[in-house]
């Protein structure tokens, strides 16, 4: 059982879409948090540097990576490169 990096309260669940065309993802039990992850995304060693939140890898639709606070809502940190 892995807590959610985001709210820390709430387990994580993998969900798949029903159409299965995307891969499987990371999901918050809680749907008050939000927070979700595609399967086999990077998380970064060190936390964000604004809220030492979790940092993961996230994908544009273009398909290239940046780096993401799990808090930016309320922090605002990307690292676009």
């Amino acid at each position: 059982d892995k807590k959610c990096p985001k709210c820390a309260k709430s387990l994580l669940v993998i969900l798949q879409r029903n159409d299965g065309t995307k891969p499987p993802f990371y999901s918050c039990s809680d749907k008050n948090c939000g927070f979700y992850l595609t399967v086999g995304m990077k998380k970064r060693a060190i936390g964000c540097p604004q809220c030492r939140a979790a940092v993961f890898e996230a994908r544009k639709k273009d398909g290239s990576s940046f780096w993401k606070c799990v808090q930016a809502e309320k922090c605002g940190w990307v690292d676009w490169d």
